[in-house]
């Protein structure tokens, strides 16, 4: 696998991290949370990390699709595309 595609899922599970560790901290605000606004506010930003974290997922499945498709020499231009 090329340095290009591991750098690529590296930044991608990177990401999915960070993102699980505000979703973390998110839902054990929720549970803390007494007042309205702030369980809103904590809503949001959870509903906001799951969408990052299915984009996230989705392009890392797509990434390790193509490097399975295509491997050594052949793949075509477009998988080197950074997200």
């Amino acid at each position: 696998m090329e340095p290009d595609f591991r750098s690529q899922q590296d930044f991608l599970r990177a990401e999915i991290r960070r993102e699980l560790k505000i979703k973390e901290g998110a839902e054990t605000l929720q549970k803390c949370s007494k007042d309205k606004k702030t369980k809103t506010h904590v809503n949001n930003i959870l509903k906001q990390t799951n969408s990052r974290l299915k984009e996230l997922h989705e392009k890392l499945d797509w990434l390790n699709k193509q490097v399975q498709d295509y491997p050594g020499k052949q793949r075509p231009y477009y998988v080197c595309a950074v997200f």
